[in-house]
């Protein structure tokens, strides 16, 4: 192997990242703003999303694979076990967790179950706090607070994942900073 490509492929950061909340936050939608290109349905139906999607940004030598996992929810059937189920495999060997909340509301009984979920991810995967849909949202601060007290992430993000390009790109630009050190 030549020096380049051994420099090149040591020189690389990868890192895995989860997007995951109940059904509705606006997941997807995230998703496909990170990567500026559209990879994941976008549906006001719950459920839309029932496996992982993958999508993968690059940047220079930095490359970042997003997972948009399903809504986790109480579960009422098969197909609801299977897709909790799915969120939680997709939780195994991240890199980053980013925990998508729908600020127009408080937290409910599935974002509890969420947030007992993001308890048993390894204290060593950050995991940020993405406070969505701000500008739709009637008591935005309040609701915040509650998320915040419900489950204490590392970094908070307060933004339209719609509506505020800006704001979706320092979060992507922020998790760029914090790819491990890996080959892809």
């Amino acid at each position: 192997m030549s020096d380049n490509l051994k420099n090149e492929i040591t020189n690389t950061h990868s890192g895995f990242i989860a997007i995951v909340g109940k059904p509705n936050v606006g997941k997807s939608t995230l998703l496909n703003n990170l990567l500026g290109v559209k990879v994941a349905p976008i549906s006001s139906k719950p459920q839309t999303t029932r496996m992982g999607i993958r999508g993968i940004y690059t940047q220079d030598n930095k490359q970042l694979v997003f997972i948009d996992t399903p809504g986790f929810h109480k579960a009422h059937d098969a197909l609801g076990d299977f897709m909790n189920r799915e969120v939680r495999n997709n939780l195994e060997g991240i890199d980053a967790t980013l925990w998508l909340v729908d600020l127009r509301r408080p937290p409910n009984d599935e974002d509890k179950s969420v947030a007992r979920l993001l308890k048993k991810i390894d204290d060593d995967v950050p995991i940020y706090l993405v406070a969505n849909k701000v500008e739709v949202a009637k008591y935005p601060e309040e609701a915040l607070e509650l998320y915040q007290d419900l489950f204490k992430a590392d970094r908070t993000y307060v933004m339209s994942a719609l509506n505020d390009l800006k704001a979706v790109y320092t979060l992507r630009d922020d998790l760029l900073k914090i790819a491990p050190k890996n080959p892809f």
